[in-house]
């Protein structure tokens, strides 16, 4: 973010798990890691589970030329590997050696294992930060009361405790702005903003032009489209697919256009969270894009500051008809 933003936002971070389709191949990658150098957003957030076919391809890729650069984080999908319980120290230990070509500096943990008592799971994730192998620990879609349970086995054990809360994050979904951000302030850690589009949801393009009772996800148009059934990130923008959504997408191109903004709702819902959120400077912002030039789109909207008051009153009233709803 350039010095010129008037007010200090959180920091962007560019999330490139998926981006196998995007860019495939080493230049691509270079590329890729020049815009996000020009536009100083400096940490990349790979996952060693992206992409699903071909597990840490990402981490190779980018650990490659200029990725050596940056730093590079790992991630654990207890949720969707189901690991058994005495392979959660070697499911931990696994996705951390793909970091061999960079720096591990965030272990994240998507999510918790139902099946293995959380207290084994906080042993096996300190017993990996013990030998070295990441700087800090992040959590991710941790229900309100097993993060409060997480931290009080980390302080009685007295385990590596989280630094960061990655959570879904937008105009159209402020579930954490309750009780989750509390125990985020409270014990000092940054909150990482996951999905500012609400997964592409917010960019319309889909939606515009079907009533509040069509789903998005008529086949032929999304086929193909990140948004096709067979895309493993599907679930993301699927979540958003309900009638209240579909609704309120429609009731932000109204505001937009009674108010003569000529503004588009892709910059909205990123200078939204940027200076109209629950977010500070100590927190961050993760986005994805899938060209360059989308990418250079969300960093200057940043760029350009907070919202007109008007619009950020509209836009509170959208999310108090969505409660509502």
């Amino acid at each position: 973010m350039a010095s010129s933003t008037p007010l200090k936002a959180p920091q962007l971070i560019f999330g490139c798990g998926p981006r196998d389709e995007v860019f495939p191949r080493r230049a691509d990658a270079e590329e890729l890691l020049q815009t996000l150098q020009d536009a100083r957003v400096r940490c990349k957030d790979p996952a060693a589970i992206y992409p699903p076919d071909i597990a840490a391809a990402q981490h190779r890729l980018l650990g490659q030329g200029q990725a050596r650069e940056y730093t590079l984080d790992a991630q654990v999908m207890v949720s969707i590997r189901k690991i058994e319980k005495d392979s959660t120290t070697e499911g931990v230990y696994r996705d951390l050696q793909f970091g061999e070509d960079g720096k591990m500096n965030v272990f994240n943990a998507l999510a918790p294992d139902v099946d293995i008592p959380l207290r084994e799971q906080a042993a096996a994730v300190h017993a990996r930060y013990k030998k070295g192998l990441f700087n800090k620990l992040s959590v991710i879609n941790f229900p309100v009361e097993m993060l409060e349970e997480y931290f009080e086995i980390c302080e009685r054990e007295g385990y590596v405790k989280p630094t960061v809360y990655q959570g879904h994050y937008n105009l159209i979904d402020r579930r954490h702005e309750g009780k989750v951000m509390d125990i985020v302030r409270r014990h000092d850690i940054a909150f990482v903003a996951h999905s500012p589009h609400a997964g592409g949801f917010l960019n319309g393009r889909i939606t515009s032009g079907l009533t509040a009772d069509d789903s998005m996800f008529i086949r032929d148009r999304v086929e193909g489209s990140r948004l096709d059934e067979s895309k493993f990130m599907l679930k993301g923008a699927r979540r958003y697919d309900t009638k209240k959504h579909r609704a309120a997408v429609r009731a932000l191109d109204e505001l937009l256009k009674s108010r003569g903004s000529g503004l588009e709702k892709t910059d909205v819902a990123v200078r939204w969270l940027a200076f109209h959120s629950r977010l500070g400077p100590e927190d961050v912002i993760m986005f994805d894009g899938s060209s360059i030039d989308q990418i250079k789109r969300t960093t200057a909207a940043v760029e350009q500051g907070p919202l007109p008051e008007d619009i950020v009153s509209g836009l509170d009233e959208i999310w108090r008809g969505l409660v509502a709803a």
